[in-house]
């Protein structure tokens, strides 16, 4: 019985501290990644301002075409919101195979609107201050309501 129990245990990784200490090593990595990768204000603000002010021309070579996005820099890479490829005869019986690239990029005035707000720009609340005096007032209006 005693048997059992061990290669139970084995079988659920007691015994086997080497891989249990893989295992938190690479949750460690993880956990270290995750934290090299915090969302902060500053990388935040960085982020949209990427986006704000990207230039759509920079996705494309000299002569119109749409780089390879191997080539494209991350900054470049950053801008497209989605990209379709499409293989298609475009001329009927040419017999010819034709990519259609369809590309759509971020959304600037979504961010340059973000970035204003983060930036406070913007101010979403009117302020309103002042002191009125409410009895006084309840008692004016009552004074013009029985003069009636």
């Amino acid at each position: 019985m005693a048997g059992d129990a061990s290669r139970e245990n084995g079988k659920k990784g007691g015994g086997q501290p080497g891989k249990r200490a893989r295992t938190l090593a690479r949750e460690a990595g993880e956990v270290q990644a995750l934290q090299d990768e915090a969302i902060t204000a500053e990388r935040l603000l960085k982020e949209m301002a990427l986006h704000t002010f990207s230039n759509v021309r920079d996705l494309f070579d000299e002569r119109g075409n749409l780089k390879p996005i191997q080539t494209l820099t991350r900054e470049q890479a950053a801008s497209i919101a989605s990209l379709e490829v499409i293989k298609k005869n475009a001329e009927a019986g040419d017999g010819q195979t034709d990519i259609v690239h369809k590309v759509r990029v971020v959304d600037k005035l979504k961010t340059l609107e973000m970035l204003a707000r983060c930036l406070a720009m913007f101010k979403d609340k009117l302020d309103v201050s002042g002191s009125i005096n409410v009895v006084d007032t309840l008692q004016s209006a009552r004074g013009r309501l029985s003069q009636r």
